[in-house]
């Protein structure tokens, strides 16, 4: 799933995003900022090993990775593999690999703006930058806050009297990222 793929789908968080993905399932319980669980070619959501940037994410407790608190502003690909590949990534990888890759400062300078609205008090801003100096700094930002309103899985007027519940969600997440490249005389090092 490439950038131009994760822009041209408006999903606001993670697992909207993979609910599109062919051979995974997610189910999540309740609106944004619900738990989240991935199946990948119906294995057991355990078995879904999570990278970011090569680091495993997943919980050592449920082996359950937090995908419903990942903002996609900082995202540049995501890769998935379906199927066994233990062999090479441990046990957690029974059912596949979600490998999540963040935004970089690259060649080219950028910047990026996104607004979203929705029923329920739904609002989303995301934004981010990144450039590269002629010296080999890179330098990259990204924010993303996110509210939803929630709603009400009890209907009032059926049970008057019942205790709104309306599980609203807030997420403010920031990052900057800083990389210097570095060169030993014909050896260059990213």
């Amino acid at each position: 799933i490439s950038r131009a793929d994760i822009e041209r789908s408006q999903a606001f968080d993670l697992p909207a995003l993979l609910r599109n993905v062919t051979g995974m399932e997610v189910a999540q319980n309740g609106g944004p900022g619900t738990l989240a669980s991935v199946f990948i070619r119906g294995a057991e959501s355990r078995h879904t090993l999570v990278l970011i940037d090569g680091v495993p994410v997943n919980n050592l407790n449920f082996s359950l990775a937090a995908l419903e608190h990942l903002p996609l502003s900082n995202v540049e690909r995501i890769e998935v593999v379906r199927g066994n590949v233990s062999s090479l990534y441990g046990s957690a990888a029974l059912g596949g690999v979600i490998q999540i890759f963040t935004r970089d400062a690259g060649a080219q300078p950028y910047a990026s703006l996104k607004l979203q609205a929705g029923s329920r008090g739904l609002a989303q801003l995301q934004a981010g930058a990144g450039m590269k100096t002629a010296g080999g700094t890179g330098l990259s930002f990204s924010a993303d806050g996110l509210n939803d309103g929630g709603f009400n899985g009890i209907d009032q007027v059926k049970r008057p009297g019942t205790n709104p519940d309306t599980d609203s969600y807030n997420r403010r997440a920031f990052s900057f990222g800083l990389a210097q490249d570095i060169a030993i005389g014909k050896l260059s090092l990213k």
